[in-house]
C-alpha cells in the first residue's frame, strides 16, 4: 500500500510540472482534516513512551524516535482532453516511531483518493498501517486498514488485516480489534491494533506475547 500512494503521488508531481504544455486542468476537490475515527488509533503523547510486558512479567520500553503530524489535506486531481490523469495530492500525513534494542514500531496515517467512479464525488480515504519489524533479525508484520470513507464503497484493495473479537492477551481482554492477518505470508509474527487503544500487543518469534501496559 506504501508503494500504491508513493507511485500516485510521484505521478502527480510530474504531470503537475507538464501540465500547461498538455493542456490540463487542475480541479479542485477541497481541502479536509482526518477523520476523528482515524485520530483514535492513535492514543499517544509526543514525550512518552509505550511500556508493554510479556507473559513472565518482564517490561520493554519503546522510546519515541519520530513524531510528524500535518494538520489538513488539499486534494485536487487533473483533467487533460476530458481525461482524468492521476488523481491524488496528499498533504496530510501522521508518523509515529517508537524503538527500542529488539523492535521499532512504525504508525502512518495518509489521506488518499480511490480511483472510483467519478473523481468529483470526492472519493477520499484515511489509510492506517502499523508495522513492527525487528531491524536486525528482519522478521516484521504488518496491517493495514481504511479507517474512514468519504463515498467510497470499495477500497478492499487498501487494506490487509484480520478481525478479532474476545482477545485474551497475558490477562488482559479486548472486545474487538484487528490484526495482523496470517494469510499475509510477510507477517511472520502477530501484531494487534484496536481502534481507541492503537497497539495492545504483538509477539515474537522467541514465543513471548508482549502486551501495552502503560503510558510513561
Amino acid at each position: 500500500m506504501r508503494y500504491y500512494f508513493s507511485f500516485l503521488i510521484a505521478t502527480l508531481l510530474f504531470i503537475s510540472s507538464g501540465c500547461e504544455e498538455i493542456g490540463c486542468s487542475d480541479v479542485f476537490l477541497g481541502e479536509f482534516t482526518i477523520d476523528s475515527s482515524t485520530a483514535a488509533y492513535f492514543p499517544y503523547e509526543e514525550n512518552k513512551s509505550l511500556i508493554f510486558k510479556n507473559q513472565n512479567d518482564e517490561e520493554i520500553t519503546f522510546t519515541n524516535i519520530n513524531w510528524v503530524e500535518e494538520s489538513n489535506s488539499i486534494v485536487s486531481f487533473f483533467t487533460c482532453n476530458d481525461e482524468t490523469r492521476n488523481i491524488i495530492y496528499t498533504g496530510d500525513i501522521g508518523s509515529y516511531r517508537f524503538q527500542n534494542d529488539l523492535f521499532d514500531i512504525v504508525m502512518n496515517y495518509t489521506m488518499g483518493f480511490v480511483e472510483e467512479g467519478d473523481p468529483k464525488e470526492q472519493n477520499i480515504v484515511d489509510l492506517i498501517t502499523f508495522t513492527l519489524v525487528h531491524p536486525v533479525e528482519g522478521f516484521y508484520s504488518t496491517l493495514s486498514i481504511v479507517s474512514h470513507s468519504r463515498g467510497v464503497t470499495d477500497f478492499s484493495h487498501l487494506e490487509d488485516f484480520e478481525t478479532f473479537s474476545n482477545l485474551g492477551l497475558n490477562g488482559s481482554f479486548f472486545s474487538e480489534g484487528i490484526r495482523s492477518s496470517v494469510d499475509n505470508p510477510e507477517n511472520l509474527v502477530d501484531l494487534y491494533v484496536t481502534a481507541t487503544g492503537g497497539v495492545i500487543g504483538f509477539t515474537d518469534v522467541d514465543d513471548n506475547t508482549w502486551t501495552f501496559d502503560r503510558l510513561e
